[in-house]
């Protein structure tokens, strides 16, 4: 007889106690309940404790304000179970998130982490997003959603959430780190998880000018997955980004055809690209 996961979920929360209820409530609904629900409050100013405290949940919190990349390692820190997720507290799960998820784990004990097809709802309604794993395609576009059922072991070897990417980003740079690490992610080709768009720019909107100095810090934190002079990083990534975005609307995915031009005009230059450990794995 096989064991019931168990499972922490960790929700922070920064001035969101308008939704915290709703996110709370989606992770009760579970079909796979969780074994403990943490919620971090990062210094919010409004009803956060307020409605944490009507909830069956642990609730830390301090002052001041610390920002998201702390805020997710020290949910982590605090749970104690093998498996665990986190969800903004803007965010909802589907009923079936957990139970997924952790079956899809179960079924690739190799896997780091597993994660959904998202959809959008709010001012931006009825988005997709996400897609197989492949570790090539993510060195240059994140098309997955911050919010996985991940390994307590394997994401201990990533060093967790980095501290110096407080203007965004942090879950990319995760994505990254596990790469690097020679770790994957299993897709779970099902939409379970809602994440709530703004029509006001929000802490995971930046100009495009702070977007890519992120971008290049994060190429600066993972050598190994980027090698080659800045000049030549950025054009392969403007190359890669054109053709991963006509790939997606041509077929949901990255092309095969535009990725193979692509490959054959970096091989012409000499400097062909470094493939991340279990790079177009398809899982």
């Amino acid at each position: 007889m096989t064991a019931t996961p168990r499972i922490s979920v960790v929700v922070p929360c920064h001035n969101y106690g308008r939704f915290l209820g709703e996110a709370l409530e989606s992770v009760l609904a579970q079909a796979l309940p969780p074994t403990e629900i943490v919620v971090v409050d990062d210094g919010s100013s409004d009803d956060t404790l307020a409605v944490a405290s009507r909830y069956p949940v642990r609730v830390i919190s301090r002052s001041p304000a610390r920002g998201a990349p702390r805020t997710f390692n020290d949910g982590v820190a605090a749970t104690s179970e093998v498996l665990f997720t986190i969800l903004s507290a803007d965010d909802r799960l589907h009923p079936r998130f957990l139970e997924a998820t952790a079956a899809a784990l179960s079924r690739d004990p190799g896997a780091a982490f597993a994660y959904v097809q998202a959809e959008t709802f709010g001012a931006m309604a009825g988005q997709t997003i996400g897609g197989p794993f492949n570790a090539r395609k993510l060195r240059y576009t994140n098309y997955l959603v911050g919010t996985a059922l991940m390994r307590r072991e394997a994401w201990d070897r990533t060093g967790g959430y980095a501290l110096d990417l407080a203007g965004g980003l942090e879950d990319w740079d995760l994505w990254l780190s596990y790469i690097e690490h020679g770790m994957y992610g299993v897709y779970v080709p099902e939409v379970l998880f809602l994440y709530r768009r703004y029509a006001a720019v929000s802490r995971n909107t930046v100009d495009v000018g702070a977007w890519f100095r992120l971008y290049r810090q994060i190429r600066r934190r993972h050598p190994r997955l980027f090698r080659g002079p800045q000049w030549w990083l950025d054009v392969d990534f403007v190359a890669a980004r054109l053709v991963y975005m006509v790939g997606d609307l041509a077929a949901g995915r990255g092309s095969p055809l535009l990725l193979m031009l692509y490959e054959r005009w970096v091989a012409r230059r000499g400097r062909r690209p470094l493939p991340g450990p279990g790079a177009d794995t398809g899982r």
